[in-house]
């Protein structure tokens, strides 16, 4: 059985559920109860997505850390503070780092997640690396300059890529982070559709096959984001 924790930052509430889950799941109204006792109403339609239960049975052969986060969208979005603490809460769920050879940072942005976790592998002494996948070829090269500013620029590599079809065999990261991007995915089709949903589950389908058995995977995003049953389309 999961190990569930519940904790807050600011307007911010915040899951974390470790080990995997079994091979025979409750129905979705009994995960939603189990999982998520403080926000019963909201989070069992958002769990109605039949794809999203698929890919939580597809969890069955790694250890999963997750962080989800209800937020005002402004100061989701400004709080760089918030972001440097968060990537420090998501690193300290892998416990040990110097085991790790090679990490994913999907959606690496500026490397504020990618960094911390460079810094990491930097501490431990590990001969490991990050690789911070992103849409734009010049987001990456500025990644990157950031890294050697930041003394982590040996442990990081950088490649440009489609997140909805990671460029990386199965079962290749001992780790595969992402912070606040998955719901950025599939914003030609609107934010708040069926279309959107299903090519953000599509990133969240790749996160789980290029993870090694075992391995850990974190996420933080907007919850309402990451997955949207027909019903909610139209609210």
């Amino acid at each position: 059985m999961a190990n569930i924790t519940f904790s807050h930052i600011s307007s911010y509430s915040l899951l974390r559920f470790v080990n995997p889950f079994p091979p025979l799941l409750p129905t979705n109204l009994s995960i939603s109860r189990h999982l998520f006792p403080l926000h019963p109403h909201q989070l069992h339609r958002w769990w109605q997505c039949s794809t999203f239960c698929c890919w939580i049975h597809r969890l069955c052969d790694s250890t999963v850390c997750c962080l989800f986060v209800f937020a005002a969208g402004n100061f989701f979005y400004s709080a760089v503070g918030l972001h440097y603490e968060m990537a420090q809460r998501i690193v300290s769920c892998v416990n040990d780092w110097s085991t790790v050879k090679v990490a994913l940072d999907i959606g690496c942005g500026r490397g504020i997640l990618l960094n911390a976790v460079a810094t990491q592998l930097k501490k431990t002494g590990s001969s490991g690396r990050v690789v911070g996948l992103d849409r734009s070829k010049r987001t990456t090269l500025s990644t990157l300059r950031t890294a050697n500013m930041e003394g982590v620029g040996e442990y990081v590599t950088c490649r440009e890529g489609d997140v909805r079809s990671l460029p990386f065999g199965d079962n290749y990261f001992d780790v595969v982070v992402s912070a606040t991007f998955v719901h950025t995915v599939g914003k030609e089709y609107g934010h708040r559709t069926v279309e959107a949903a299903a090519e953000r589950m599509r990133v969240l389908g790749e996160m789980v096959r290029v993870l090694k058995p075992c391995g850990v995977g974190v996420l933080w995003d907007l919850l309402h984001a990451c997955g949207i049953c027909p019903a909610d389309s139209k609210n």
